[in-house]
């Protein structure tokens, strides 16, 4: 790891190469030992690895909780399986399933993703093609919805 530094504003100021064509700065209050850059740098390293959510998590002292088990959510099997398991109907109009166009099966969250809903068998159902959309619409408007009350709240004299 390659490292240049300069020191304006009485602030020391590291530029690191870091693997796959990334670069880092790390800045130094005056005074601060090197035990103290190696903490904050590996705390930036970990940042770097563990992506946004895993290092919010991190520090709040909480690991991330593994997945048991990866499922691919276009497998024909998991499809096929809950489609029979729903009598051959979509979950949310019951009406039959078509090979292709609109009526044709999707695998959906009951609990939207977003809205904390987990990857679990529990948690799928066969959903035709056009309730599928439907349902992520209606999520993408309730998101909207909900950053412009934020907004909203956020906002001046309000």
């Amino acid at each position: 790891m390659a490292a240049t530094s300069i020191q304006p504003y009485g602030m020391l100021l590291r530029g690191f190469a870091l693997p796959h064509g990334r670069s880092a700065i790390a800045i130094s209050p005056p005074g601060e030992n090197a035990l103290g850059r190696r903490l904050r740098q590996a705390a930036a390293n970990a940042r770097l690895d563990l992506g946004s959510r895993s290092w919010s998590l991190y520090q709040k002292g909480r690991e991330p909780t593994p997945m048991k088990k990866k499922l691919k959510f276009n497998s024909a099997k998991v499809r096929s399986e809950l489609v029979e398991i729903q009598g051959g109907k979509c979950y949310y109009c019951r009406e039959p399933f078509t090979e292709t166009g609109p009526k044709q099966a999707t695998l959906e969250h009951k609990k939207p993703k977003m809205l904390g809903g987990t990857n679990e068998r529990s948690n799928l159902a066969a959903a035709c093609r056009k309730c599928n959309q439907s349902a992520g619409r209606r999520m993408n408007a309730a998101k909207q919805r909900k950053a412009m009350g934020a907004e909203r709240s956020n906002a001046p004299g309000v």
